[in-house]
């Protein structure tokens, strides 16, 4: 269904205001790079399954549907999507279930997206945890709209094959920093032993990238044109810590020209 779901991490916190025999899930998305104007999609429902088939679906029901602009989300801002109470247990699987009111905006113009009819079914993100009594998780879903959102060839069209990854924030570290001069549209790669992640910055030129493993990584930052690109090496990312690469100014070569 063109889903990537990796480095799958889990935020906990006690809480009072769990009932005994209860566990609280809140799901929230996050961090939602693109090259658009807009990437809209129409979320209408989050489901969980305690098993590991199709078998046991069920809404969390305490849901904020709607149709939200991903680009919204970068710089380490999120949104709420679900909260609610169920029993502790097992959880194998989480599905983010879409409408059909999905489209971008290109120059002030409004582009429908094209959505495979698998996407009725759902995405599906497989989790295999366990929910302790008491106890608040946070599963935060970074939508990665630069890569969901897939040009068909000259006809115009464009297809939402929806790249989603999970992370949780209690395990794993995250990147965040700054970018000038803010107004250059600017993508962020950390890279880790060949895999990557990815982001671009928002409008004040933030951005963050949340729930990496542990270890050193090479950090590339590529403004447009004429900007040049900037490699920082050896970023350490721990568990449970954030590493704040602070300002980075870009460089123009055509300035003094």
């Amino acid at each position: 269904m063109g889903i990537l779901a990796t480095g799958f991490l889990w935020a906990c916190e006690s809480s009072d205001r769990v009932p005994n025999g209860m566990s609280r899930l809140q799901v929230y998305l996050v961090d939602a790079p693109g090259e658009y104007e807009e990437v809209n999609v129409e979320i209408i429902d989050v489901l969980i399954n305690p098993e590991d088939g199709d078998n046991g679906w069920q809404s969390l029901g305490m849901i904020q549907p709607g149709v939200y602009n991903l680009l919204d989300f970068t710089g380490g801002i999120d949104t709420l999507l679900a909260d609610t109470e169920l029993p502790a247990g097992e959880i194998r699987q989480i599905r983010l279930l879409l409408g059909s009111d999905n489209y971008l905006v290109i120059n002030g113009n409004r582009v429908d997206l094209t959505t495979p009819s698998a996407q009725q079914s759902g995405l599906k993100v497989n989790l295999h945890s366990t929910l302790e009594e008491g106890i608040l998780y946070r599963v935060y879903l970074d939508f990665d709209a630069g890569r969901s959102v897939v040009r068909a060839g000259n006809s115009g069209m464009f297809i939402l094959k929806p790249v989603i990854r999970a992370t949780l924030a209690s395990q794993g570290g995250t990147i965040r920093g700054r970018v000038s001069p803010e107004e250059i549209q600017t993508r962020v790669f950390a890279i880790h032993n060949g895999d990557s992640v990815s982001t671009f910055t928002n409008d004040e030129g933030h951005y963050m990238m949340r729930g990496l493993n542990p270890g050193i990584y090479t950090v590339s930052i590529l403004p447009e044109e004429p900007y040049e690109v900037v490699i920082l090496d050896d970023v350490e990312v721990e568990d449970n810590q954030v590493t704040d690469l602070g300002l980075t100014t870009l460089d123009n070569p055509e300035a003094g020209e």
